[in-house]
């Protein structure tokens, strides 16, 4: 895995190896999906887990050792300050990140060079990256220092609601430790007393970017307000196959993706878009600004959600639990936090703006992975005439020549239905609905 080294906004001695916080299941994803239930939960930090610690009834012949990193004692008063790079990957959970007795400096949000604030815990959401600076200087927690030098690292599972409703024990969230010397113990020290494992995004007024960013007006919205609304909802009662019963694009109709004839073969669509595709046209200019408004169905259970737009940082314009769009709108345009994943609040909503600078077909999705299996997505077609004289024809682009290579390789994968899970011919029951060009995200 290599690492991407982005500006910073306050200085560090030695970067760390970037950590992977992460879920597992012991089942494949489609079987995850299929049946709403992964097997044998873990957390994993860099890979690392003993799903023992969640269920001690289950075998596991090699428990292997927490992933562990190494900080050099102060010498001399001068404690090194060390940057870690903290990265969710998860299937489906939001956790909350702490290293017991330390502080934790945040300085980048998602690849955003931000004004550094202290905390003693940041929440992750999934695909969601922050930078933090931890000094090697042990804080009192109230109680006596380790004399071992060794720290719990903790990634709390947030309260979200979660694909898998089991909750983890007390001390699951002890994925990691932090050792100062060369002994071997498990740590003895003591979590953070004020760790909130609230699901919210870090504070809106916290994430203020060093470069800073006007907004201008919504272009895609004539009387120059909050731009389009979309609302992601739900539908258990669906009879889209496979269990697409999320949407976000308005009407109940999930993302349903041809992966043998993706929106990017299509450049030169000048009628109708399929509407299984779910496509939004946004022709403007370079320097034109679109904005979103993204909320939750009133009610809806599965309304906290990790909101993913490809190709573009975004603004956040507002951010608010609790209110029903247009309730207490009030949009920041000047210096507003920018990224490119934010957790739509419960029974809240979001507004975010881009500015239309990259042509293309950009996905915007829910980053829980049944989420956007089940359908919760859709595309923005920016700059369509653009982008068609970037990629002008199969024959003359290499870049789409590949791609429809890659098409031609799904399509010969996909037209064999013992290939479908469960795997061994099981899949060909499902017949005809499965085998249609519109194939599911």
């Amino acid at each position: 895995m290599g690492t991407l080294y982005g500006p910073n906004s306050a200085p560090y001695d030695e970067g760390k190896f970037p950590i992977l916080l992460t879920d597992w299941g012991h089942n494949s994803a489609f079987q995850a999906v299929q049946t709403h239930k992964l097997e044998d939960p873990s957390i994993l930090l860099n890979g690392v887990g003993n799903v023992t610690r969640f269920n001690n009834s289950v075998f596991a012949p090699l428990i292997p050792d927490p992933y562990t990193i190494h900080f050099d004692p102060p010498q001399k008063g001068v404690a090194k300050r060390y940057l870690l790079r903290i990265i969710n990957t998860s299937f489906d959970s939001t956790f909350v990140f702490s290293i017991d007795n330390h502080i934790l400096q945040i300085v980048e949000a998602d690849f955003v060079p931000i004004k550094p604030y202290n905390g003693t815990s940041v929440l992750v959401g999934i695909g969601q990256r922050y930078h933090v600076i931890v000094t090697a200087q042990p804080q009192s927690n109230g109680r006596p220092l380790p004399t071992d030098g060794n720290y719990w690292i903790r990634t709390w599972k947030a309260n979200c609601f979660s694909f898998n409703q089991s909750k983890a024990s007390a001390g699951y969230e002890e994925t990691g430790i932090l050792r100062y010397g060369s002994r071997q113990t498990l740590p003895n020290s003591t979590a953070w007393s004020n760790v909130s494992l609230n699901c919210s995004d870090e504070s809106y007024d916290n994430l203020k970017p060093i470069l800073p960013w006007t907004v201008g007006k919504p272009i895609n919205d004539p009387s120059g307000n909050v731009g389009e609304n979309f609302t992601v909802d739900g539908d258990d009662a669906t009879t889209f196959y496979p269990l697409a019963f999320f949407s976000m694009g308005g009407n109940h109709n999930p993302l349903r993706v041809d992966y043998g004839n993706p929106t990017f073969l299509n450049l030169n669509n000048t009628g109708p878009w399929n509407p299984l595709w779910v496509v939004f046209p946004e022709n403007h200019k370079s320097d034109d600004w679109v904005y979103m408004v993204i909320q939750g169905a009133g009610g809806f259970t599965y309304n906290q959600h990790p909101i993913h737009l490809h190709g573009h940082d975004f603004a956040i314009l507002q951010q608010i639990e609790s209110a029903t769009f247009p309730k207490n709108l009030s949009l920041n345009t000047h210096n507003p936090p920018r990224r490119d994943v934010v957790l739509l609040p419960e029974d809240g909503y979001v507004v975010i703006a881009f500015k239309t600078d990259n042509p293309g077909t950009w996905l915007v999705h829910c980053h829980i992975a049944f989420h956007a299996a089940a359908g919760l997505a859709m595309q923005f077609m920016e700059r369509q005439t653009d982008a068609r004289n970037i990629w002008p024809s199969l024959n003359a682009s290499h870049a789409l020549r590949v791609a429809q290579q890659g098409c031609v390789n799904w399509n010969n994968w996909w037209g064999n239905c013992t290939n479908w899970w469960p795997g061994d011919g099981e899949g060909c029951q499902y017949g005809s609905d499965v085998t249609s060009p519109d194939s599911g995200i």
